[in-house]
């Protein structure tokens, strides 16, 4: 899992906090404020909630052949424990008592819902990548630099980059973008500051979400691996064929042979551009760095970036 609420406190620690802010409010230990504390406990609230219920099973006859009083249990397990952490983060929200941070954050949430109503999905509620375009075309998708405004996926999907960059911007940049703006709202930061944080917490997502998705191709991997990674989604762009394997995964995930998409994968040009498009988000999150001053959090912020390449 990634630490969001960490990245969260140390932009707040490296920026620190304007004169309009009253004092009492700092944590004198840590370097920052109490309620940037509390937002990053949210902004992790909020992500574990959302993991917690995407591992919900769909217990259909359809689909399992025997559904156990375990798996019964497990999911209604998952279920409350998702929905009390993400209604303590409302809670904890709405003690921030700051009504533009409430809307911001509510339109993470947003992103996090909709970021499971995007494309094909099979009986269990994974993702599947849409049918690439019979031609490529560049990417061209934009997405707005106005947090609040909801994302058109209508152009994005079947063209590599755009649905990659679509499904993981909902389903982690904005989060993270939209709390370290948050944070900086909380210290009385200016609104241009705030879009250059917001941005910053989207690139260094999606460069992180890159990172990861490099790793079930390194030499001796085995296993399933996310059919929507960047490095399937830009094979699927160049070799066409690769999708009939996946659509046998429209009914069980299952029923895919991971081996021969990796073979598959590993033969074309996809790593090479997953880690040249990992490459471009951590360049525009040093753009933010190098703004900030030299301090301990800007540095290890700087190491996170570092142990990603």
């Amino acid at each position: 899992m990634q630490a969001w609420g960490l990245v969260v406190l140390l932009v707040s620690k490296a920026l620190g906090h304007t004169s309009e802010i009253n004092l009492t409010e700092e944590d004198k230990a840590s370097g920052f404020l109490h309620s940037q504390r509390a937002l990053a406990e949210v902004t992790e609230m909020i992500r574990t909630s959302h993991l917690i219920h995407k591992g919900l099973m769909n217990l259909q006859k359809d689909y399992i052949e025997e559904i156990s009083g375990d798996m019964v249990f497990g999911n209604k397990i998952a279920l409350l424990s998702g929905d009390y952490l993400l209604s303590n983060s409302c809670v904890e929200l709405a003690n921030l008592q700051n009504q533009e941070l409430v809307e911001l954050m509510s339109s993470a949430v947003r992103d996090l819902s909709e970021s499971e109503f995007i494309g094909l999905r099979d009986s269990q509620n994974n993702p599947l990548p849409s049918p690439p375009k019979k031609e490529k075309d560049e990417y061209s998708f934009q997405f707005s630099d106005d947090p609040l405004e909801p994302v058109r996926i209508e152009d994005a999907l079947g063209n590599a980059q755009a649905e990659w960059t679509l499904r993981n911007i909902l389903e982690a940049g904005s989060l993270l973008g939209k709390s370290c703006q948050g944070t900086l709202k909380l210290a009385g930061h200016s609104s241009d500051l705030q879009e250059q944080a917001y941005r910053f917490g989207r690139h260094i997502a999606l460069a992180w979400q890159a990172c990861l998705e490099r790793q079930p191709f390194i030499s001796g991997s085995a296993g399933p691996f996310s059919l929507v990674s960047a490095p399937v989604l830009f094979t699927l762009e160049y070799n066409h064929g690769l999708y009939a394997e996946i659509e046998k995964g429209y009914h069980n995930i299952n029923d895919v042979d991971f081996d021969e998409i990796r073979r598959i994968v590993l033969e074309g040009p996809g790593l090479e551009l997953t880690k040249k498009l990992q490459s471009e988000h951590s360049d525009m999150s040093f753009e933010f760095l190098r703004k900030l001053p030299d301090t301990e959090a800007r540095n290890a912020i700087l190491n996170i970036l570092a142990a990603m390449e």
